[in-house]
């Protein structure tokens, strides 16, 4: 479909934030919703500033490649600097070595067959420094969807299969996305551990924010409570409470 499960919103954004790419090629963008999110949380986020102009100068370069003419919109003409028509193998192969810091291949890679897959993933990882792919965890059968052809299944990957694509991989793992597999995977195993440094360090921050705002909420609620009692005292006793009284 030209759209995927939105449980894998936020961890897949949280990598693409922590990979910090200056180039990004989007592989089946579909719908458009993660070159929008790219263009936001890699650009319009950054450039906020009081004297900033709007919309921000780009400075993060965001290609595309559909197969399917009839899913682009104004969307993809906006969001995309390049919008790339026809199939992805044919293309990359006309692309240079490590042209983009970051490859997309969101629930794209079980509309390939096994053997068009690994050399898709081939091409991917000699154009991008590193490719983030997501892909469902079970064999979900589907046949073409708004009379295009190129979205029917024709694969089914597990975490070895999908290591076996690239020298080296990082799989996200969370008990609320449990519908697909989201990975990184590179040629260099190096680039893979400075990104997955920098998912830890903001999964802390994260967490340090929650429980910050957990405990500011908590001091809220039982200033909240402690007057309420108050109050229910008072009117027991027949007296008001002690900010009522002149």
């Amino acid at each position: 479909m030209p759209s995927s499960w939105p449980s894998q919103i936020s961890p897949i954004l949280n990598l693409i934030v922590a990979a910090a790419p200056r180039s990004v090629l989007d592989i089946g963008p579909g719908f458009g919703k993660y070159g929008v999110l790219c263009r936001e949380y890699l650009e319009v986020i950054p450039g906020m500033a009081p004297e900033a102009p709007y919309p921000p100068p780009r400075r993060v370069t965001i290609d595309c490649i559909e197969i399917c003419p009839e899913y682009l919109s104004p969307i993809h003409g906006y969001v995309y600097d390049n919008v790339y028509i026809g199939h992805a193998l044919d293309i990359l192969q006309r692309l240079g070595d490590r042209s983009y810091d970051l490859a997309l291949l969101i629930d794209v890679l079980e509309h390939f067959s096994s053997e068009q897959a690994v050399r898709l993933m081939d091409q991917v990882i000699r154009v991008a420094q590193t490719a983030l792919v997501a892909t469902p965890t079970t064999d979900i059968p589907q046949a073409a969807v708004f009379g295009n052809e190129h979205e029917r299944h024709r694969s089914h990957w597990n975490r070895r299969s999908l290591k076996r694509l690239a020298p080296a991989s990082r799989f996200f793992r969370s008990l609320t996305v449990s519908t697909g597999h989201i990975c990184l995977v590179s040629s260099d195993p190096a680039a893979l551990g400075h990104i997955w440094r920098r998912v830890r360090l903001q999964n802390w921050i994260s967490f340090r924010t929650a429980m910050l705002e957990r405990l500011h909420l908590r001091g809220i609620l039982r200033r909240l409570f402690r007057r309420e009692a108050v109050a229910q005292s008072a009117t027991r006793s027949g007296r008001p409470p002690e900010w009522e009284r002149t």
